[in-house]
């Protein structure tokens, strides 16, 4: 039987915040994608996650909250709604 992995579980804490940083890199450097960039603060550094800190996620159902229990894994704090 073939487990699924999380993204969390394939790359690693510090392969995540890799991915993060070059993802806001990317949106900070393409015309494009400029509206998204926007929507999220100027400065990213307070929403920045301590080492082992867990991301606070909300969702807002329970079909949700399987779907992001999958992607997040253990690097998450899930609350459901």
């Amino acid at each position: 039987m073939h487990t699924t992995q999380t993204p969390f579980q394939i790359l690693g804490e510090q392969g995540i915040r890799e991915l993060a940083s070059a993802f806001y890199d990317i949106m900070d450097s393409l015309p494009e994608a400029a509206g998204i960039r926007a929507m999220h603060a100027a400065d990213l550094a307070p929403v920045t996650l301590g080492d082992g800190e867990l991301l606070q996620v909300a969702a807002t159902t329970n079909i949700i909250a399987d779907v992001v229990a999958r992607v997040g894994g253990e690097a998450i704090a899930l609350t459901a709604l």
